[in-house]
């Protein structure tokens, strides 16, 4: 996979959660940096595509509004949303 994000990433395996719509998914944090993440999620992400709309729940309480921008297996790439501060 090529790496696009030119922030510094921050290598982790804490548990994390990525909420779907409805569903909930078990996940631990492979890496993360300002822009993005990347998760490896435990079970089937049967209703989760490139381009949905989730969250990214740390459990430091951190709750992150996302992207998915790519799925390989049970390895998906985030994208955080942008903030307009205009």
């Amino acid at each position: 996979m090529i790496n696009t994000r030119q922030e510094t990433r921050t290598i982790s395996s804490e548990k994390c959660e990525i909420k779907n719509g409805g569903s909930v998914y078990e996940c631990r944090l492979v890496d993360i940096s300002s822009s993005g993440a990347k998760v490896t999620c435990f079970g089937f992400l049967q209703e989760t595509w490139p381009g949905d709309k989730c969250v990214l729940h740390l459990y430091d309480e951190s709750e992150i509004p996302c992207q998915v921008k790519h799925i390989a297996a049970s390895n998906i790439g985030l994208s955080f949303a942008r903030v307009n501060n205009e």
